[in-house]
């Protein structure tokens, strides 16, 4: 497993070797203690990271961070307030153009510079420093920093989730108004606001916890993995269909009657227009009869992603935004999946 994968778990991973640099062997056993699935559990508590790490017995290792002080606390707050890009690139596991100096300057280490004044312990007779174990669960600290960012500040007793209320931004507003109502509903030709973050999975895989008792592997870690390889895959399938009948796609499905009919097999969206058999070369002739063209929804994604103008009849607007809504989420993993049984 590779660790420091972002520039938060990097620095972390920095401040841990220059501490250890005279001593680099005691990384190296628990880091592959930690490679090997010897660390059986992780608890993360205010500012204590506690676990349960197999040796020639079962060890009970924990740190707990010094908090920042309250002033200390309000100075970052403020920082952040100050320039909201630095919150941003947080949550997308970045680090924010000057924002390490900013602090810096204030004389604020977000990052331990003396590990030797932490409180740490360890049940096993090693005494030196780090033992294995110790170090093993430094390893899955700065693991568990590359999957969220936002642990450093928890560790050091900010919250800057609940803080700025992290939740709220994640809320997305529809693009177009739907009302329940039987009258004929309003559709907003407002142009749709754009997503609030630039990549949601930092924050969906800070949600998840680390263990579940059916799995050996980190939970987080096989989420991850999953939601990286999903979205190049899924973004090559939603890849827009461009042809050199393009332009007379999207005149036809303009001014075209869009419906939706869900089968017992799958989703299809019946597209009825006079000039439908000027589309004949393009389709299977069974997708075709008389004026009506049937699509499945992923060719009807693919073809609305390549349209340029979202002006049309109504159908047509609510489906060119409701396309590029779908491939914007997807791309900025803004989704969670469902396990098939």
């Amino acid at each position: 497993m590779n660790y420091g994968t972002t520039p938060w778990g990097k620095l972390f991973l920095d401040a841990l070797n220059k501490h250890y640099s005279s001593d680099s062997g005691r990384l190296n056993r628990g880091k592959s203690y930690a490679n090997t699935g010897k660390v059986k559990s992780i608890k993360i508590e205010n500012s204590k990271v506690e676990a349960r790490i197999q040796g020639q017995s079962l060890y009970k290792t924990s740190i707990f961070f010094t908090p920042f002080e309250e002033e200390t606390k309000a100075i970052i707050i403020d920082t952040i307030k100050n320039n909201p890009s630095f919150l941003a690139d947080i949550l997308n596991g970045l680090l924010g153009d000057g924002f390490l100096a900013n602090l810096e300057a204030k004389s604020i280490d977000i990052f331990p510079k003396n590990w030797g004044k932490l409180k740490r312990d360890c049940s096993c007779p090693d005494w030196g420093d780090p033992c294995k174990h110790l170090a093993a669960l430094y390893f899955v600290i700065v693991n568990e920093i590359d999957k969220n960012p936002f642990l450093i500040f928890d560790l050091r007793g900010l919250n800057l989730k609940q803080e700025f209320k992290i939740s709220e931004i994640l809320q997305i507003k529809n693009s177009v108004l739907i009302q329940t109502q039987k009258d004929k509903p309003q559709i907003s030709r407002e142009s749709p606001e754009p997503l609030a973050q630039k990549d949601y999975l930092p924050f969906i895989i800070s949600m998840l916890p680390d263990s579940v008792p059916y799995l050996q592997r980190s939970f987080k870690e096989i989420h991850a993995e999953f939601y990286k390889k999903y979205n190049r895959e899924s973004l090559y399938i939603l890849s827009p269909i461009f042809t050199k009948d393009s332009e007379l796609f999207e005149k036809i499905f303009k001014e075209a009657t869009i419906g939706f009919h869900y089968n017992d097999k799958e989703p299809v969206f019946i597209i009825t227009s006079p000039f439908i058999g000027e589309l004949k070369s393009s389709f299977n002739t069974s997708a075709i009869k008389q004026n009506t063209l049937t699509l499945d929804a992923i060719k009807v994604v693919k073809l609305f992603l390549s349209f340029k103008d979202k002006n049309g009849s109504d159908s047509y607007f609510y489906l060119f935004n409701l396309c590029s809504f779908i491939y914007e989420i997807t791309r900025q993993n803004g989704f969670i999946f469902d396990v098939a049984e």
